[in-house]
């Protein structure tokens, strides 16, 4: 019993002690190297190799994520090449925002190369255009190779997962992941572009915050997939955190705003949202000192990264729970936002927090999820935002309809009303001031000089009542009315004249008296102020059954765009216009005479 428990608890020690070494084969195209790793972690950043390869390493055998700090942290695996032939692998690191990065290349514990990258050093160190940094390695045949990786992360989170790849392994990622990232970038620049033309032609606001928005996310993701190497060749003095941290600003700043215009958020949690906009103004001064090159490489950043990460998870947490509580209030789009933020969030933790936590490792693409999550959102966001643009548009043509609709009936009841002021002052004159004008000429000497001017007076009465009162006249009446309107306004220095053409027959009498009122104060009009020998009125019935008025004089005309055509006459003509549902074209210039040109239809 002795025996067997002391051989065990020798081979316990054995298996403890001894060290993990992938043995190689060329026919397995990735293998992540979690449990193959061993740490060394050092008080400053000085070591040397020389220091660290008589150090005691740790096994480690965990998700390789560690915080922000000045320290570097040295990583170590060991490979085993039992075949007979060489074996080419690559090894790579998937995550990109990483300072420098130092590998150490032993074989048989002979140095053999170095490889130095990161964003610090110079892009074209980096070997290939793709996220995250690759090694080509060569393993010789039966022998064993150690890579000793130094990191500088340098007061940032560092992601450290690493992989073993075959060399063809290796140019299907990165084509597949180049051309996934092309795709993410004309789409959302696409969505970018088409929110600022959509803001800048309708003005509102939700789509401001939606572009503000893709913005975030687009200077997020671009710090984190090397798109600054674009333009520049190294980043000694690590912008890519500023522009991360912009990014991270922009998401929670307009995240919030644009949910709030699909459901209302604000209205029902207002304490709670003035809690996050003090947080999240509290991001601004801290994303500005982080563009200055001595503030952002010192450990002030620590302070920043975890403000703002603090800041953001709980902006993301607590719009979750806004549109849960959206949910059970029955507000608008509560469900099918829930359901499109939770998409978000979801890829969003996967692919940023968690891994920054050690939850979760990098896969060979870093944000896959994040960015596939990014094309789900977008697509959804966007038809959203369409389907909440034609209901606004829809109740806001509702309400132009309404307003329409009531300016008419104010405009209907105003003539209306001066209608019968005007009826009823007709009637006065007519019944009393004509009535009287009748006695006083039957009570005098039918000889007196004052006959004829009681005469004229009468004519003049009748006249001017006549004009006052509305005649409510069919069609037919409608006809020699307007004639006898010609004849009251003719005189020797200005005929009027009138003709008909196809006229058709109007049974709305009150459509027939709002033609007539316009006709008298077009005459009325020119009597007062054209000036003019001769006056045209045309009366023009069309197939399609619309009606026409077409006024023509040889005046001294009139400049339109001065007070002539804005005054009392010309008002109550377009009012009667717009009653009727036509419209109105005026042509006049001073010494060029006047035509104006009515349509409607015939209803």
């Amino acid at each position: 019993m002795k025996i067997l428990f002391t051989s065990i608890l020798i081979f316990v020690i054995n298996v403890s002690i001894a060290q993990k070494v992938l043995v190689l084969d060329s026919n397995v195209d990735k293998v992540n190297l979690l449990e193959y790793s061993y740490i060394y972690t050092e008080s400053n950043s000085e070591c040397s190799i020389n220091d660290v390869l008589n150090k005691e390493w740790n096994y480690f055998g965990e998700i390789p994520s560690f915080p922000p700090s000045n320290n570097s942290v040295w990583l170590r695996y060991s490979f085993k090449n039992n075949t007979d032939v060489d074996i080419d692998k690559v090894f790579f690191i998937p995550y990109y925002l990483i300072h420098t990065i130092d590998a150490y290349i032993l074989e048989d514990s002979s140095l053999i190369s170095i490889a130095k990258t990161g964003i610090m050093r110079n892009k074209f160190s980096k070997g290939n255009s793709i996220i995250g940094y690759p090694i080509d390695l060569n393993i010789k045949q039966n022998s064993f190779l150690s890579i000793y990786v130094k990191y500088n992360h340098l007061y940032r989170p560092l992601r450290a997962t690493s992989y073993l790849l075959n060399k063809q392994t290796m140019i299907d990622i990165e084509r597949s992941s180049n051309n996934y990232l092309w795709l993410w970038r004309g789409v959302y620049g696409f969505a970018l572009i088409v929110s600022l033309i959509l803001y800048g032609v309708v003005r509102r606001n939700i789509f401001l915050y939606y572009s503000l928005l893709i913005l975030g996310i687009n200077l997020f993701v671009f710090s984190h997939v090397g798109d600054l190497f674009f333009f520049l060749d190294s980043d000694p003095t690590d912008i890519s955190s500023a522009i991360d941290y912009t990014g991270a600003f922009f998401i929670s700043f307009s995240l919030v705003l644009f949910l709030n215009e699909l459901t209302p958020l604000k209205e029902n949690n207002k304490i709670m949202w003035k809690v996050i906009y003090y947080l999240v103004y509290g991001m601004i001064p801290l994303v500005l000192l982080s563009y200055f090159p001595s503030v952002r490489i010192s450990a002030f950043t620590i302070i920043t990264h975890n403000y703002i990460m603090v800041v953001s998870a709980f902006v993301f947490i607590s719009q979750m729970y806004f549109l849960i509580k959206n949910i059970y209030l029955k507000e608008r789009n509560a469900i099918i936002l829930t359901i499109i933020y939770t998409i978000y969030l979801a890829s969003g933790f996967v692919d940023v927090i968690l891994p920054n936590i050690a939850v979760l490792g990098d896969s060979t693409f870093v944000y896959s999820v994040f960015i596939l999550g990014s094309f789900i959102e977008i697509f959804l966001f966007m038809l959203l935002v369409i389907k909440e643009t034609e209901q606004v548009y829809s109740q806001r043509s509702d309400l132009l309809m309404k307003q329409k609709n009531h300016q008419k009936e104010i405009i209907l009841t105003m003539v209306n009303s001066i209608e019968e002021e005007r009826n009823r002052t007709g009637r006065e004159i007519h019944d009393l001031i004509g009535a009287n004008m009748a006695i006083i000429k039957h009570s005098i000497d039918r000889t007196s000089d004052i006959i004829p001017i009681i005469d004229q007076t009468i004519d003049t009465v009748r006249n001017l009542s006549h004009g006052l009162v509305a005649p409510l006249v069919n069609n037919d009446e409608f006809v020699d009315e307007i004639n006898q309107l010609a004849h009251l306004f003719s005189t020797k220095e200005q005929k009027v004249y009138v003709y008909f053409h196809q006229w058709p027959v109007i049974d709305n009498k009150e459509s027939v008296t709002h033609i007539y009122r316009i006709c008298q104060e077009l005459l009325k009009n020119a009597q007062k102020h054209s000036k003019a020998s001769n006056v045209y009125l045309q009366f023009i019935g069309q197939v399609d059954k619309s009606i026409s008025v077409y006024y023509e004089d040889d005046g001294v005309g009139f400049d339109k765009n001065k007070q002539s055509s804005k005054g009392l006459g010309f008002r109550n003509i377009k009012n009667r216009v717009r009653i009727l549902h036509g419209n109105i074209i005026i042509e006049s210039s001073p010494k060029n005479g006047t035509v104006i040109i009515i349509e409607m239809q015939n209803k």
